[in-house]
């Protein structure tokens, strides 16, 4: 969450001699990642995000969005979305990522 309250539309993975903090950091972009979504799905509802006529900050969250929904272990939280289906319409063919998570990191 920011400080004002809406949830993040970035998270940050420390990746230099951080093994000892990747499952926490995986853990907590998980229980964030709902409170994303929300925000995306409300900044389309607020024609913020205009997937017709795409500016360049639509373009980026929604390729965000359409990744993630790419990853295996990911898409039953994300392709039921608004954000995923318009995601869908702008990026149609997007490789699958195979699952690779530890299922305890998935509840």
């Amino acid at each position: 969450m920011t400080d004002q309250g809406r949830p993040r539309l970035t998270f940050f993975f420390p990746a230099y001699n951080e093994e000892e903090n990747l499952a926490e950091t995986v853990r907590r972009a998980l229980e964030e990642l709902p409170g994303m979504l929300d925000r995306v799905d409300a900044l389309l509802a607020d024609g913020v995000l205009v997937p017709v006529a795409p500016t360049a900050a639509t373009l980026q969250v929604l390729c965000s969005v359409r990744a993630l929904e790419g990853f295996a272990d990911l898409r039953e939280r994300v392709a039921p979305r608004a954000c995923a289906a318009a995601a869908r319409e702008l990026f149609p063919d997007y490789p699958a990522v195979p699952a690779f998570l530890p299922r305890g990191w998935l509840s």
